[in-house]
C-alpha cells in the first residue's frame, strides 16, 4: 500500500509539472514555470524516499519506478531560456529562474529545493529522520505553508517527516526566503505530539 501510493504522487508531480511546463512554454506563464520547478522538486522528494522505502522493505521483486528525469530537462529548459533573454525579466528574481539544493544548508536532519522565478521564491523541504520531523518553525512575513498537494499546513500540524512542506514567498527573492529558512530554525515551532501513529 505504501509503496502504491508513493507511485501515484510521483505520478501525480511528474504530470503536473509538465502541464505547468506546457502552460509555460504556450504563454509565457512566469507563475507556471515557477509551479513546473515545485513539481520537479517534489517529485525529487518522492523519488528518493520512494527508492529508500525500496531497499528497506525487502521487497523481492525490482519494481519500476518513474524517473524525475524529463521534468529535469525541462526545468533545464526553463533556466536556459530566461538567461537567454534577459529582457523578459521582470520580477524579484532578476536572474530568472533557478532550482538549488538545499542538502547541508539547513541543520537537524532537513533538506530540500529553493525555487526562484520572477514572480517570487518557493521552498520545498522534509526530513527522512523522524526526530528532526518539526525542526522548522512557523515563519511569519507573508510566507504561505501547504503540503505536497498544495492543502494549506494548519497550526500545529507541521510534520516535515510525513510529507515535504512547500514554502510559497511570493514577491520575496530568493536569497530573502533563504534567510527566513535559517532564521525558522531557532524559533519554537508548533509541532506535533511526540507520540505518533
Amino acid at each position: 500500500m505504501n509503496f502504491t501510493l508513493r507511485q501515484a504522487k510521483l505520478y501525480y508531480h511528474l504530470l503536473k509539472g509538465e502541464e505547468l511546463y506546457r502552460g509555460w512554454k504556450s504563454q509565457h506563464d512566469q507563475a507556471a514555470g515557477l509551479g513546473a520547478l515545485t513539481e520537479l522538486a517534489l517529485a525529487r522528494c518522492t523519488w528518493e524516499l520512494q527508492r529508500k522505502f525500496v531497499a528497506a522493505s525487502g521487497m523481492k521483486a525490482n519494481p519500476l519506478i518513474p524517473s524525475p528525469r524529463p521534468l529535469e530537462q525541462r526545468a533545464s529548459e526553463l533556466a536556459q531560456a530566461i538567461t537567454r533573454d534577459p529582457r523578459s525579466v521582470v520580477g524579484v528574481n532578476i536572474a530568472g529562474f533557478s532550482f538549488d539544493s538545499l542538502e547541508e544548508h539547513l541543520m537537524d536532519g532537513v533538506t530540500g529545493y529553493i525555487l526562484a522565478g520572477p514572480t517570487g521564491s518557493r521552498a520545498v523541504v522534509w526530513t527522512d529522520e523522524a526526530a528532526s520531523h518539526s525542526a522548522l518553525g512557523r515563519m511569519a512575513g507573508g510566507l504561505v505553508w501547504s503540503d505536497e498537494l498544495g492543502q494549506p499546513i494548519l497550526p500545529g500540524v507541521l510534520d516535515l517527516y510525513s510529507s515535504p512542506a512547500v514554502v510559497d514567498a511570493q514577491g520575496m527573492p530568493a536569497e530573502k526566503l533563504f534567510a527566513a529558512l535559517l532564521e525558522s530554525q531557532s524559533r519554537p515551532c508548533d509541532s506535533v505530539p511526540e507520540k505518533r501513529r
